[in-house]
């Protein structure tokens, strides 16, 4: 395998794990990871929340210790679960192949992914509301949602090269990833999960 994904994340994750049509996602992950030489991601997901801070005590102003927080999070993740019993399914409307560069339009990293697209509606918005109302409640600088929810499962990352912003992963290989694994982009995603993740670190750390 090249270099693995050079990007240091941070903070507690929400995803939304979708069902799968003959693992489909999966297989497609794995693919990409086979065929480019990159590492692969730990699990299909959409994200809702990535990487809240506010439960790390060296991060925010709280008096968390690290066992408090981590012990906080999770109290509000099973409470979650509890109110969220269901999400509304996920309709796709394509896919694409982009990158975000650190520093340019305000991108955090040198990062290119591609992506298997979905719509939101009134209904994920609601439930977004909730999520960041039960996680950031605590939080003495509160996230506030300013746009909607791009909801996406990404196939593949790689690092970007910031000069040439060439990469394998490209449309036309996310185009020939598609056509092999078709069902990625067919029908509704009901949504069979929704899992916490300590996303702090390399990918390869979590």
């Amino acid at each position: 395998m090249r270099q693995s994904l050079d990007f240091v994340f941070e903070g507690y994750t929400i995803w939304l794990e979708p069902k799968q049509f003959k693992n489909d996602f999966s297989n497609a992950i794995t693919q990409s990871s086979l065929d480019l030489n990159i590492e692969s991601i730990p699990r299909p997901h959409a994200t809702a929340i990535y990487g809240m801070t506010h439960f790390d005590s060296k991060e925010s102003n709280n008096s968390y210790s690290q066992e408090e927080g981590e012990k906080r999070v999770l109290e509000i993740f099973q409470g979650l679960k509890l109110k969220l019993t269901s999400w509304p399914t996920l309709q796709p409307v394509g896919f694409l192949t982009d990158f975000e560069e650190n520093g340019v339009n305000g991108g955090l990293m040198d990062l290119i992914w591609s992506e298997v697209t979905f719509k939101s509606s009134e209904e994920h918005e609601a439930h977004l509301d909730i999520l960041y109302k039960e996680f950031f409640d605590s939080d003495p600088n509160p996230v506030c949602r300013s746009k909607m929810w791009r909801p996406h499962i990404s196939l593949a990352y790689d690092n970007l090269d910031t000069e040439s912003h060439s990469s394998d992963l490209n449309l036309s290989y996310t185009y020939s990833l598609i056509q092999k694994y078709p069902s990625l982009l067919l029908g509704e995603r009901e949504i069979e999960g929704i899992s916490l993740w300590n996303t702090n670190g390399k990918m390869k750390e979590w």
